[in-house]
């Protein structure tokens, strides 16, 4: 080895390590004559071997060999190939170790960022159907309810090493109807690819057509698990509103036409009442389970609530332990799924003898209709728990404060087992501080009753909701709050400015521009920026313009009211 060969090696070794000294991934290697550094990457879903070797210009020159060479099996978004045709130097013009090391941590990242995209996609068809939740905080190992006519069945699902078949486990209602060993040999899993998987959708689409199979569920319509809602039109005002929720979700409607509050909120109880089918001034699609609204049974319709009700004076005057439950009937699902669920497996002989004594010995049915009425005590015990009335059961409802009178009314329409709550709570009704609480009721009953909820409110209240619908004078937009907040030109990043007795010219110049869109909040002195390009850029044309009269600026995300305030000055 020449000397300026061994130079150039020591100083690519030296490199390495200063690069690598306090990393936990990476390691020297010693390969083909010269010093490189690897790595393990470990995604769970699949491992491979980084390698990387730097070889000094002398073998470039004598040798014709490349400067770097990597090895690795891993397909990624963003190959290597890249780092081999345009590697990076250090200013001595050897390779340098810690920007290579960068940029594959890049690579690895994005790796990483594509496999938890496809997930999340993975997630989002689930979502799309199913009423699902996340096990223990972990976002790809969920808890699935699938519902059918009078019964539903539960099971697990762990995806995260997606694309490679995911771990299942049934629950035991849902062992009782499918053999679990049995439909795992479907052809969904014996042909399973990790090249190309099916969907963690479609192994829970194959559960639901075998239990229809199996039960001959012919009341199980099409889009039997949400309620649907298709370019609906009420009016002059409320046009082509469309949504789709599954039980367990909340959406929430941020209504901005420029009506008195009195108004406004009758024109969403309109849509309430279309949405319960007791309006037919309507056009557009509206299916509540898998049925169409025009053809529900009155019992079907009377499980659909737009609160709050109005009370008789009689009502009011009473106090919370006995109003809770007056006039209603109360219906505590506990048994009465299990008996169904029975009959039904009693028809196709898998009822095993113990389920059958228990469903039907005499001396069970004196045990069960015992603890059906403490069941049903307990029952409404946890309404007046979860609406936080227990402590205030010896009040009378005209007592309540608007929150609690809230409360109350959706404690009243959880006792009778509803499909679906639809309320409206006016501006001013709740302050800031009440948003927690309520938010935090919210969420509470969606894991405790799993019934869909359609909220009109401030945005205080519907931001946390699962989507949103905005409904404006000239149009009505739906999606999540950051799916529509993106839609606004930068991702939703606006600018307010505040100026110092601006110059005329200098405002008139402002508005002359055209890579914004600008709304005067205050005259002559605060103003709000919509960027239609990078919101630094614009910062920095701002301050040419007015120079020492730019009192101060600011950048923030935009809230759902300023994405409607958008809606309506591009509309």
């Amino acid at each position: 080895m020449n000397n300026s060969r061994k130079l150039e090696v020591d100083k690519i070794r030296r490199k390495i390590m200063d690069s690598i000294r306090f990393s936990e991934k990476y390691w020297m290697i010693y390969r083909q004559n010269t010093f490189g550094f690897a790595t393990i990457l470990d995604l769970k879903y699949k491992k491979s071997y980084v390698e990387v070797l730097l070889f000094p210009n002398t073998d470039v020159i004598e040798k014709g060999v490349p400067l770097i060479k990597i090895y690795t099996p891993i397909e990624t978004q963003v190959d290597f190939e890249e780092i081999l045709i345009d590697p990076d130097f250090d200013e001595d013009g050897l390779i340098s170790p810690s920007k290579v090391i960068m940029r594959i941590n890049k690579l690895i990242n994005e790796e990483i960022n594509y496999h938890t995209k496809i997930l999340g996609r993975e997630i989002e068809l689930i979502d799309e159907k199913y009423e699902n939740y996340p096990i223990d905080n972990i976002p790809f190992f969920r808890k699935i309810i699938i519902y059918f006519p009078d019964f539903e069945v539960e099971l697990k699902i762990n995806f995260e090493d997606y694309p490679f078949k995911p771990k299942i486990f049934f629950s035991r209602f849902l062992s009782k109807l499918i053999n679990q060993k049995k439909f795992m040999q479907e052809d969904i899993f014996t042909n399973w690819s990790e090249l190309s998987p099916n969907h963690i959708v479609d192994i829970l689409d194959l559960i639901v057509d075998q239990i229809i199979r199996k039960f001959k569920l012919i009341k199980y319509y099409k889009d039997f698990q949400t309620i649907f809602v298709k370019k609906l039109r009420l009016g002059k005002n409320i046009r082509d509103v469309s949504l789709k929720i599954h039980r367990g979700q909340t959406i929430g409607i941020l209504y901005q036409i420029e009506f008195n509050q009195y108004e406004s909120h009758t024109k969403i109880i309109e849509l309430f009442e279309v949405i319960a089918g007791r309006s037919t001034k309507f056009s557009g699609e509206v299916k509540i389970f898998g049925k169409f609204i025009q053809l529900l049974a009155e019992e079907e319709r009377n499980k659909i609530f737009i609160l709050p009700e109005v009370l008789s004076s009689k009502l009011i005057n009473m106090k919370i332990k006995k109003a809770i439950k007056y006039d209603i009937k109360v219906i505590s699902e506990w048994r009465s799924q299990q008996e169904i669920l029975n009959e039904k497996l009693r028809q196709l002989d898998l009822l095993t003898l113990i389920d059958e004594w228990v469903s039907r010995g005499p001396l069970w049915k004196i045990f069960s209709r015992i603890r059906r009425i403490l069941k049903k005590r307990e029952f409404i015990e946890s309404i007046l728990k979860l609406t936080g009335l227990s402590n205030k059961r010896k009040k009378r409802v005209g007592e309540l404060t608007p929150l609690d009178y809230l409360f109350f009314s959706i404690g009243r329409a959880l006792l009778q087992s509803p499909s679906l709550i639809m309320f409206s709570i006016p501006e001013g009704l709740l302050n800031r501080l009440e948003y927690e609480k309520f938010n935090s009721f919210i969420n509470d009953i969606k894991k405790e009753f799993h019934i869909p909820l359609i909220i009109h409110g401030p945005e205080g209240i519907i931001k946390n909701c699962e989507k949103i619908i905005t409904i404006t004078q000239e149009k009505s937009e739906y999606g999540t709050k950051e799916e529509l907040i993106n839609k606004i030109p930068q991702s939703g990043e606006l600018i307010t400015i505040e100026l110092n007795y601006p110059d005329e010219d200098d405002l008139k110049k402002m508005y002359e521009m055209d890579s914004f869109i600008v709304l005067e909040e205050r005259k002559n002195e605060k103003y709000k920026i919509f960027p239609k390009r990078n919101p630094n850029e614009i910062i920095k044309d701002l301050i040419g313009i007015f120079g020492a009269d730019l009192y101060c600026f600011k950048k923030y995300t935009a809230s759902l009211e300023e994405f409607v305030e958008f809606l309506e000055i591009t509309s």
